[in-house]
């Protein structure tokens, strides 16, 4: 906020008090922000001290406005709340304002013409957007070429909680006063860089002094809130039900629906729709349907609404619009073992702002074992690479006796080897020995080697000799006993 309310001065405060009023006033402006009125050192006076020249809005007791310095003021429309330098407004509202003319030249002065204004204009300054929060200020200057100042100017303010537009309502600005001019429309150049005439006998912009040549002017203005929604839902294709989440299978076509609802007080222009469709969701070319006041049957419209969008038109409060289109889900390879959620984002874009809504698709697919090797599953005891032991044999009696019968002949065989080396070992002695040695025993130990006991005989076998295997005493070595 940037001014104080304003303080009526009525005609039985002294032009004193009034001034000090004035001045203090001047002083609590917030933030060292510039006044709301001004030139704030323009000359003051009194109804009954009015200018000897020309100017404006500068008694401060005039009856029954009071200080007329702050002669812009605004309340909501159709009430009859009292005008104030603020308030708060709220969508979808008509708020009025009002704006106090008054050359304050001595009455006297007009025979002359000296106390007529000339060229007398009315100009209205202000924004159009107020953002959450903050607020919106309004600017009356009223001028004239023989007015000194030139031109005095006061502010009045909108506040708003959230962002909304305002917007001049067309043919509201009216003229209010005891001459011709009353009740006559002002034009739109009230809004315009030099601003509109005013009058008294007719909008020629002369203006005597004097208070009964004084006057207002209203007009009024709309708060709109610009607000929609937006809406997506998928079914299967060929369903009848539209539904916010659906479980499809891998490949399936599905349909989506987009609904676009104007939901706020002020006409949406050049309204856009984007769909954003996930990774490997394909859009089916050629099934975009627009179905809106214009398109009662729904039309099929051109593709992109999956690229850049489609632009669907100008939305009146009230107004809404349908769209649809065919997309295809993704092939079995292209997802996840388990449970994939695809969502389907919708984006509605506006001048007064964007918003999204999505849709869910449900895709299971079948999660197979991993495999160690072909058709054999991972943690299997015929992953390793070792072989598994090979089955032992039954060990039932026919199985016992057979294989008795084979040792017992494996045996027989051994028997047989021994005896027959034992023989040729005995011969073999023999022939190197001749009659006077002969082999006591084989000598044939655990390793089949002759070492163990000789003897050597006479030719009348009268004495006997026994030698170890000591390598020294080895009777095939050449020493005594030859």
């Amino acid at each position: 906020m940037y001014k104080i309310n304003s303080i009526r001065i009525h005609n039985k405060i002294s032009p004193l008090f009034a001034g000090i009023v004035a001045l203090l006033i001047s002083l609590l402006v917030l933030s060292g922000s510039v006044l709301a009125w001004g030139p704030s050192d323009r000359v003051t006076f009194t109804k009954s001290s009015p200018a000897s020249y020309v100017t404006f809005n500068s008694i401060t007791d005039q009856t029954p406005y009071g200080d007329e310095r702050n002669f812009m003021v605004v309340r909501e429309a159709g009430t009859n709340n009292k005008y104030t330098d603020e308030v708060a407004v709220e969508g979808g509202k008509e708020y009025e304002v009002y704006v106090h003319f008054h050359n304050n030249a001595s009455l006297s002065l007009n025979a002359s013409g000296q106390g007529i204004a000339t060229n007398t204009r009315l100009r209205i300054n202000q924004d159009s957007i107020i953002k959450a929060n903050s607020n919106l200020r309004i600017t009356g200057i009223i001028s004239a070429d023989n007015a000194i100042p030139k031109e005095v100017w006061d502010e009045t303010f909108l506040t708003s909680k959230e962002d909304v537009a305002v917007r001049y309502v067309p043919d509201s600005a009216t003229i209010h006063s005891l001459g011709a001019v009353n009740g006559q429309k002002l034009p739109n150049d009230l809004f315009g860089a030099s601003g509109t005439l005013l009058g008294y006998d007719s909008l020629n912009g002369k203006l005597p002094g004097c208070n009964e040549f004084s006057g207002y002017v209203t007009y009024r203005l709309k708060v709109d809130k610009p607000s929609f929604t937006v809406s997506k839902t998928v079914r299967l294709d060929g369903a009848k039900e539209w539904v916010e989440t659906v479980k499809a299978e891998p490949g399936q076509k599905v349909n989506f629906l987009i609904e676009y609802d104007n939901i706020g007080s002020m006409e949406q222009k050049s309204t856009i729709v984007r769909d954003k469709l996930p990774a490997n969701v394909q859009y089916v070319a050629g099934t975009t349907k627009l179905k809106n006041a214009n398109n009662p049957t729904a039309t099929i419209v051109a593709d992109g609404i999956t690229t850049s969008g489609i632009q669907i038109g100008s939305y009146a409060p009230g107004a809404n619009a349908l769209m649809s289109f065919s997309a295809i889900m993704p092939a079995k390879e292209k997802l996840n073992c388990g449970t994939n959620k695809i969502r389907n984002i919708v984006e509605i874009l506006t001048d007064n702002g964007n918003k999204s809504d999505g849709a869910e698709i449900t895709i299971d697919v079948e999660c197979k074992p991993q495999e160690c090797k072909p058709g054999i599953p991972e943690g299997d005891e015929r992953c390793s690479d070792v072989a598994a032991p090979v089955e032992l044999p039954s060990t039932g009696p026919a199985q016992t006796a057979l294989v008795l019968a084979s040792l017992t002949g494996v045996a027989s065989l051994v028997v047989y080897e021994v005896q027959k080396r034992r023989k040729a070992r005995l011969a073999f002695a023999s022939h190197i020995a001749g009659p006077t040695l002969g082999l006591l025993d084989d000598g044939l130990d655990d390793d089949d080697n002759p070492h163990k006991l000789y003897v050597r005989r006479d030719d009348k076998n009268s004495n006997t000799d026994t030698h170890t295997d000591d390598p020294n005493n080895n009777p095939f070595s050449g020493g005594e006993g030859q």
